[in-house]
Protein backbone atom coordinates (compact mmCIF):
# COMPACT_ATOMS: atom_id res chain seq x y z
CA UNK A 1 0.00 0.00 0.00
CA UNK A 2 3.06 2.41 0.75
CA UNK A 3 4.30 1.73 -2.42
CA UNK A 4 1.48 2.47 -4.34
CA UNK A 5 1.48 5.57 -2.43
CA UNK A 6 4.55 6.53 -3.57
CA UNK A 7 4.21 5.48 -7.35
CA UNK A 8 1.60 8.01 -6.98
CA UNK A 9 2.54 10.52 -5.35
CA UNK A 10 5.56 10.16 -8.12
CA UNK A 11 3.57 9.78 -10.98
CA UNK A 12 1.38 13.46 -9.62
CA UNK A 13 4.68 15.00 -9.31
CA UNK A 14 6.24 13.93 -13.15
CA UNK A 15 2.39 15.11 -14.32
CA UNK A 16 2.86 18.64 -12.81
CA UNK A 17 6.20 18.98 -13.95
CA UNK A 18 5.00 18.22 -17.68
CA UNK A 19 1.97 20.64 -17.32
CA UNK A 20 4.31 22.78 -15.80
CA UNK A 21 7.18 22.83 -18.91
CA UNK A 22 3.89 23.26 -20.94
CA UNK A 23 2.79 26.52 -19.32
CA UNK A 24 6.34 27.86 -19.94
CA UNK A 25 6.67 26.80 -23.62
CA UNK A 26 3.03 29.01 -24.04
CA UNK A 27 4.86 31.73 -22.28
CA UNK A 28 8.06 31.98 -23.92
CA UNK A 29 5.69 31.53 -27.23
CA UNK A 30 3.92 35.25 -26.11
CA UNK A 31 7.63 36.69 -26.10
CA UNK A 32 8.56 35.47 -29.75
CA UNK A 33 5.36 37.02 -30.42
CA UNK A 34 6.06 40.11 -29.65
CA UNK A 35 9.60 39.80 -31.78
CA UNK A 36 7.56 38.91 -34.72
CA UNK A 37 5.39 42.00 -34.14
CA UNK A 38 8.14 43.88 -34.63
CA UNK A 39 9.34 41.85 -37.45
CA UNK A 40 6.25 42.20 -39.18
CA UNK A 41 6.11 46.46 -38.02
CA UNK A 42 9.43 46.93 -39.95
CA UNK A 43 8.46 44.66 -43.25
CA UNK A 44 5.28 46.12 -43.55
CA UNK A 45 6.48 49.86 -43.08
CA UNK A 46 8.79 49.36 -46.46
CA UNK A 47 5.45 46.94 -48.09
CA UNK A 48 4.38 50.18 -49.99
CA UNK A 49 7.83 51.05 -51.25
CA UNK A 50 8.98 47.69 -52.31
CA UNK A 51 5.40 47.30 -54.20
CA UNK A 52 6.10 50.45 -56.11
CA UNK A 53 9.76 50.34 -56.74
CA UNK A 54 10.28 46.35 -56.95
CA UNK A 55 11.68 46.02 -60.84
CA UNK A 56 14.23 48.42 -59.86
CA UNK A 57 16.12 46.34 -56.79
CA UNK A 58 18.50 43.91 -57.09
CA UNK A 59 18.05 40.68 -57.33
CA UNK A 60 19.35 39.67 -54.22
CA UNK A 61 16.78 42.51 -52.87
CA UNK A 62 13.99 40.68 -54.09
CA UNK A 63 14.74 37.14 -53.21
CA UNK A 64 15.36 38.65 -49.75
CA UNK A 65 12.72 40.33 -49.32
CA UNK A 66 10.47 36.89 -50.30
CA UNK A 67 12.57 34.81 -47.62
CA UNK A 68 11.53 37.44 -45.42
CA UNK A 69 7.76 37.19 -46.16
CA UNK A 70 7.82 33.29 -46.26
CA UNK A 71 9.26 33.09 -42.38
CA UNK A 72 6.98 35.41 -41.49
CA UNK A 73 4.21 33.04 -42.68
CA UNK A 74 6.28 30.31 -41.07
CA UNK A 75 6.66 31.54 -38.01
CA UNK A 76 3.08 32.53 -37.77
CA UNK A 77 1.85 28.94 -38.50
CA UNK A 78 3.91 27.63 -36.02
CA UNK A 79 2.96 29.74 -33.24
CA UNK A 80 -0.63 28.31 -34.45
CA UNK A 81 0.37 24.55 -33.87
CA UNK A 82 2.06 25.91 -30.63
CA UNK A 83 -1.40 27.63 -29.20
CA UNK A 84 -3.55 25.33 -30.44
CA UNK A 85 -4.68 22.47 -27.79
CA UNK A 86 -3.79 18.80 -28.62
CA UNK A 87 -6.91 17.14 -28.05
CA UNK A 88 -6.47 13.57 -26.07
CA UNK A 89 -3.06 12.10 -28.00
CA UNK A 90 -4.36 8.72 -27.19
CA UNK A 91 -3.32 7.23 -30.43
CA UNK A 92 0.45 9.12 -30.33
CA UNK A 93 1.67 6.51 -27.41
CA UNK A 94 2.89 3.02 -26.75
CA UNK A 95 0.19 0.40 -27.82
CA UNK A 96 0.02 -1.17 -23.89
CA UNK A 97 -1.31 2.24 -22.36
CA UNK A 98 -3.64 2.84 -24.58
CA UNK A 99 -5.81 -0.05 -22.23
CA UNK A 100 -5.57 2.46 -19.20
CA UNK A 101 -8.32 4.14 -18.08
CA UNK A 102 -8.74 7.22 -19.66
CA UNK A 103 -10.15 10.07 -17.39
CA UNK A 104 -10.20 12.01 -20.28
CA UNK A 105 -12.66 11.91 -22.60
CA UNK A 106 -12.11 13.26 -25.97
CA UNK A 107 -12.56 12.48 -29.13
CA UNK A 108 -10.04 9.73 -29.55
CA UNK A 109 -11.21 8.26 -26.35
CA UNK A 110 -13.70 5.55 -28.45
CA UNK A 111 -10.09 3.87 -29.36
CA UNK A 112 -9.83 3.05 -25.61
CA UNK A 113 -11.19 -0.75 -24.76
CA UNK A 114 -11.98 0.64 -20.54
CA UNK A 115 -13.93 4.08 -21.89
CA UNK A 116 -14.73 5.22 -18.34
CA UNK A 117 -18.55 6.10 -17.75
CA UNK A 118 -18.10 7.27 -14.74
CA UNK A 119 -15.00 8.65 -12.84
CA UNK A 120 -15.90 6.82 -10.05
CA UNK A 121 -15.85 3.80 -11.63
CA UNK A 122 -12.25 4.31 -13.60
CA UNK A 123 -10.57 4.99 -9.97
CA UNK A 124 -11.74 2.12 -7.56
CA UNK A 125 -8.34 0.85 -6.58
CA UNK A 126 -5.01 2.03 -6.49
CA UNK A 127 -4.06 0.06 -9.48
CA UNK A 128 -6.44 1.90 -11.35
CA UNK A 129 -5.62 5.22 -10.32
CA UNK A 130 -1.67 4.62 -10.97
CA UNK A 131 -2.78 3.58 -14.80
CA UNK A 132 -5.07 6.74 -15.29
CA UNK A 133 -2.01 8.60 -14.04
CA UNK A 134 0.53 7.31 -16.21
CA UNK A 135 -1.84 7.32 -19.24
CA UNK A 136 -2.23 10.86 -17.93
CA UNK A 137 1.30 11.51 -17.68
CA UNK A 138 1.95 10.19 -21.42
CA UNK A 139 -0.41 11.99 -23.31
CA UNK A 140 1.16 15.21 -21.17
CA UNK A 141 4.98 14.66 -22.11
CA UNK A 142 3.62 13.95 -25.63
CA UNK A 143 2.31 17.28 -25.72
CA UNK A 144 4.82 18.53 -23.98
CA UNK A 145 7.84 17.11 -26.53
CA UNK A 146 5.35 17.76 -29.70
CA UNK A 147 5.59 21.74 -28.22
CA UNK A 148 9.38 21.71 -27.20
CA UNK A 149 10.15 20.52 -30.89
CA UNK A 150 7.74 22.85 -32.95
CA UNK A 151 9.34 25.91 -30.08
CA UNK A 152 12.79 25.14 -31.51
CA UNK A 153 11.75 25.38 -35.07
CA UNK A 154 9.99 28.63 -34.32
CA UNK A 155 12.73 29.81 -32.83
CA UNK A 156 15.28 29.14 -35.22
CA UNK A 157 12.76 30.36 -38.41
CA UNK A 158 12.24 33.93 -35.97
CA UNK A 159 15.94 34.22 -36.16
CA UNK A 160 16.64 33.66 -39.18
CA UNK A 161 13.52 35.49 -40.96
CA UNK A 162 14.86 38.82 -37.93
CA UNK A 163 18.01 38.08 -40.30
CA UNK A 164 16.37 38.22 -43.42
CA UNK A 165 14.61 41.01 -42.64
CA UNK A 166 17.36 43.60 -41.33
CA UNK A 167 19.66 42.54 -44.10
CA UNK A 168 15.97 43.66 -46.77
CA UNK A 169 16.20 46.96 -44.53
CA UNK A 170 19.92 47.51 -44.93
CA UNK A 171 20.44 46.41 -48.92
CA UNK A 172 17.34 48.57 -49.29
CA UNK A 173 18.82 51.74 -47.80
CA UNK A 174 21.79 50.98 -50.05
CA UNK A 175 20.15 50.29 -53.54
CA UNK A 176 17.77 53.59 -52.40
CA UNK A 177 20.95 55.61 -52.07
CA UNK A 178 22.52 54.07 -55.20
CA UNK A 179 19.69 54.81 -57.33
CA UNK A 180 19.39 58.59 -55.59
CA UNK A 181 22.82 59.34 -56.89
CA UNK A 182 21.79 58.01 -60.11
CA UNK A 183 19.34 59.56 -60.38
CA UNK A 184 20.91 62.60 -59.32
CA UNK A 185 23.39 62.20 -62.35
CA UNK A 186 21.38 62.05 -64.94
CA UNK A 187 19.19 64.63 -63.78
CA UNK A 188 22.83 67.33 -63.90
CA UNK A 189 23.24 66.07 -67.65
Amino acid sequence: MAQNDKKTDVLLSLLEDAQESIRLIDSKVGVVIILLTGIIALFITDADYFIIYFDKYSLLLKIIVIISAGGIIMSICLIAKIILPYNNPVDKIPKPYRNYPNIYQGKNSANNRLIVNNFDEALVNDENINHALELEYLKTSFIRNAKTKTFNKLVIVCILTLAFTVGQFAIKKIEGKRHMIMEGKCSTK
